[in-house]
């Protein structure tokens, strides 16, 4: 059987100094990322002209989703794969998946 995965839109406070992903905060626990998988972005509208065709984050719904392998801080549970998503305009994050 496959991994499972669980959706949420709660906002998450990231550290990322200069760009490295290193910890989130969630629900009032720290997870430290151990690793970044993979990241990639999506745009809502794509299909939609427009004159900025190399930049279709800059427009609409834009995201980028960064998939992770994090530890949480404390309560000794092991460690687990997570989708943190970046509004590209808001700049917010949120947590978006949890897989089990």
């Amino acid at each position: 059987m496959g991994a499972l995965s669980k959706r949420y839109a709660e906002t998450v406070v990231v550290e990322a100094p200069e760009g490295t992903l290193e910890a989130f905060s969630w629900r009032g626990k720290r997870y430290v990322v151990r690793q970044v998988l993979c990241r990639w972005r999506e745009a809502g509208g794509w299909w939609e002209p427009s004159g900025d065709v190399a930049q279709p984050w800059a427009r609409g719904d834009a995201r980028e989703i960064w998939r992770i392998d994090a530890q949480p801080e404390t309560n000794g549970l092991p460690p687990g794969t997570y989708e943190l998503s970046r509004d590209l305009r808001a700049g917010t994050w949120h947590l978006f998946r949890v897989w089990d």
